[in-house]
């Protein structure tokens, strides 16, 4: 289909919004990658005690009494015990990620309500971060793919990203 512009502004504002949706879709495809990534991290830490990362403590260890509960209802991954926040898998189950291409995020989490206790600690129970810890150890690999699928979109061509993982139905690239 042929496009006639009546003026070069006319034809440089269609550029423009050409190169925008090239590039917030080229954008989009890294984030739902970078999602994909962080939700695999999350799942892989969880049951397993974290050191600490940046701003985020180490996890400290599970409480006696947490251990006997566990115990008591063979909770625990693989039925050990000692697996901090891992009793049953619903949690780690529950982890998720959507994408707004829109606005450039990607957003990960749980909808289980205990995930800012876990995550930020209580009174009687010490904190154990994942979303960000996880994300500060996926993110680095990221940064030159940013960089490539930004410059792709604006361009009007596709990354071609190298090989790719597979995670569940989730794919994506390091």
């Amino acid at each position: 289909m042929a496009r006639y512009f009546s003026s070069l502004g006319q034809f440089a504002l269609y550029l423009a919004t050409q190169a925008k949706k090239g590039y917030e879709n080229e954008i989009g495809k890294a984030l739902d990658q970078i999602g994909a990534a962080i939700k695999h991290q999350v799942e892989q830490d969880i049951g397993q005690y974290q050191p600490g990362i940046d701003q985020y403590p180490a996890w400290a260890p599970l409480k006696p009494s947490t251990l006997e509960t566990k115990a008591r209802y063979n909770w625990g991954k693989g039925g050990n015990p000692d697996t901090p926040l891992y009793a049953t898998g619903a949690f780690a189950s529950d982890i998720g990620f959507s994408t707004n291409k829109k606005q450039l995020a990607v957003t990960i989490g749980s909808n289980k309500d205990y995930i800012l206790y876990t995550e930020f600690g209580t009174r009687n129970m010490a904190p154990r971060p994942v979303f960000g810890p996880a994300a500060l150890k996926v993110l680095p690999k990221f940064v030159p793919l940013i960089g490539k699928y930004a410059a792709a979109g604006i361009s009007g061509i596709t990354v071609n990203a190298g090989p790719v993982k597979s995670y569940g139905s989730t794919m994506f690239t390091d």
